[in-house]
């Protein structure tokens, strides 16, 4: 897991609400939205989790890195990341 990233259990937990409506279907994906669909009354702890929370963002991209070349590594393959949000065709 990635808790060991976070010092505190709260970031862990608001980390988790923030990657859940990143990758979930909402329409928009602001403070507002994500915190609604967290059960969360204000964007505040996602919010304060962004601009104060100590967290290793190094650390992630360490793991991020890993997970894909362990679970998604091929010698042939070809890895594209598009964060446009345009949807393509083809």
């Amino acid at each position: 897991g990635l808790g060991h990233l976070f010092a505190r259990p709260e970031p862990r937990e608001v980390f988790a609400d923030l990657v859940e409506g990143l990758l979930s279907d909402l329409g928009r994906k602001n403070g507002w939205t994500m915190a609604g669909r967290a059960g969360h009354a204000t964007p505040h702890r996602i919010q304060k989790f962004l601009g104060e929370a100590s967290w290793s963002a190094d650390g992630l991209l360490a793991e991020v890195q890993a997970y894909v070349a362990r679970e998604l590594g091929d010698p042939g393959a070809t890895l594209v990341l598009d964060d446009t949000q345009v949807i393509k065709k083809g």
